[in-house]
């Protein structure tokens, strides 16, 4: 009898023991599974967050540009809008029709940008050459003693002189320049971006509205501070907070997809 009993003492207590492990092994799931819940939650918090920066920065320049002149206005309409004002927490990838419509824009700025450095900086020139050459064709005047002509010259001078100094020519020419580079890194980013995401159209998009809204703050009489400075610290707040957003979103989704992927079975 001693052997039948002992076989059943000992199935009873494999059954225990296989039991509790099996309790043991979903208790050890559970507590994965809360992680990787806790985990995703993190994420997509995160993800929202970095979209709601880029938002909050996209918002602010459409109320610039709703202040701005008709033809900017018109340009910015000319460009296919998002499907919503609101950048999607999920990545989804533009076409390319809608990007390259986008590039050729910010092209179009940075080509006329190049344009009007290359006068400007050509005018510089000449009204530097001119005023040489004036100043010393008044003073071989005066040294001829020819004082009504070496006179009327230096009035001359002085005239090309004062416009040259009241007109601002060269911050002209620099902030073209600056325009002209940032609107070529612009076009960069639109061109070479792999996947191209909507975040990253959105971004590209307000970059360019930013760019045309700072042709309206170009220098002028009175005003010789560059804004192109300003420009680049803005352009660069947008870019980046376009790839935080991109990167929360795809950190967000793979956790997500981890997390369904091993989900404990009861």
């Amino acid at each position: 009898m001693r052997s039948p009993v002992l076989s059943i003492l000992l199935l009873f207590c494999c059954v225990a023991l296989a039991s509790g492990s099996d309790k043991s092994a979903l208790r050890k799931a559970k507590a994965a599974a809360s992680q990787a819940k806790a985990a995703t939650g993190q994420a997509t918090a995160t993800a929202g967050q970095a979209t709601a920066a880029l938002n909050q920065k996209t918002t602010r320049i459409d109320a610039a540009v709703q202040n701005s002149a008709p033809d900017v206005k018109t340009k910015i309409n000319a460009i296919q809008a998002p499907a919503s004002n609101v950048v999607p927490v999920n990545v989804t990838i533009i076409d390319s029709e809608q990007r390259r419509q986008l590039a050729e824009a910010v092209r179009s700025v940075a080509v006329e940008a190049e344009r009007k450095e290359r006068f400007y900086s050509r005018l510089s020139l000449v009204l530097i050459f001119v005023s040489a050459g004036l100043a010393l064709a008044g003073s071989l005047a005066a040294f001829m003693a020819k004082n009504k002509t070496a006179g009327i010259i230096s009035l001359i001078v002085a005239a090309v002189v004062g416009l040259s100094n009241a007109y601002p020519v060269t911050p002209l020419a620099e902030f073209y320049a600056d325009l002209k580079s940032q609107a070529k890194a612009v076009l960069a980013d639109c061109m070479l971006a792999n996947p191209y995401t909507e975040t990253l159209y959105v971004a590209d998009l307000a970059q360019y509205k930013l760019l045309l809204l700072a042709e309206l703050n170009r220098p002028a009489v009175g005003k010789y501070e560059n804004p192109a400075h300003g420009l680049s610290e803005d352009l660069k707040s947008v870019s980046i907070a376009a790839k935080n957003a991109d990167t929360a979103k795809a950190a967000s989704n793979e956790i997500v997809g981890f997390a369904h992927a091993n989900r404990p079975t009861q």
